[in-house]
């Protein structure tokens, strides 16, 4: 590789593979932090499966709960919370004409809360996404990894990182969130909090 190419890939790694499954942890356990039914509920299923060093992602995905937390996170607070698109052909959105080679923004974080597509949608709600809810919105209400052909790659390792986390964490502690100052969202690249979020750690 150019020295160029080579310092894509790292931008890519760090800024899609890294910071991402970071803002969705923080924002995963500031949402239990702030929802103690659904955090006792991702403990107790965690505390009921077997004890592993390194589970697979089968066995992973096996915690439906722990799933759903991920999720409902991920829906309220997408890491890739904006894509960009440029037409190929001229079309019609919304009633209005856009030209080939328009950059089209779709805003996740929009899309995630739309009262057409989502009940309560600004509260924390995991038991949305099981699968006695599943056909209560379309397909595409729901993608913070985007779709399609430019669908995340790193998807599946995100998803099992951000799993493999609460596993190991969730069985032994509690993280309490202590205010400092007031939550800011920080709509950048990624989508994040503007300050740390301050969490106390408590050993369960």
């Amino acid at each position: 590789m150019s020295e160029r190419e080579l310092i894509d890939e790292a931008m890519t790694l760090i800024v899609a593979g890294h910071e991402t499954t970071a803002s969705g942890l923080n924002w995963t356990w500031y949402l239990l932090s702030q929802n103690p039914r659904a955090e006792q509920l991702l403990h107790a299923e965690i505390d009921a499966a077997a004890e592993k060093a390194a589970p697979g992602l089968a066995e992973m995905e096996s915690l439906a709960y722990t799933r759903s937390v991920c999720d409902e996170a991920l829906r309220l607070y997408p890491p890739g919370w904006l894509l960009s698109r440029r037409t190929i052909g001229a079309d019609t959105l919304g009633g209005y004409a856009v030209p080939a080679g328009t950059d089209v923004l779709l805003c996740l974080y929009l899309l995630h809360r739309h009262p057409r597509y989502w009940k309560q949608p600004d509260e924390f709600r995991p038991e949305r996404f099981d699968a006695a809810h599943e056909a209560e919105r379309p397909r595409f209400a729901y993608m913070p990894f985007a779709a399609g052909p430019r669908h995340c790659i790193g998807e599946t390792l995100a998803l099992y990182e951000m799993y493999m986390h609460l596993y190991k964490v969730a069985r032994r502690y509690r993280l309490t969130y202590v205010p400092d100052r007031p939550l800011e969202i920080e709509a950048q690249i990624n989508l994040r909090t503007r300050h740390p979020l301050m969490m106390k750690l408590e050993r369960r």
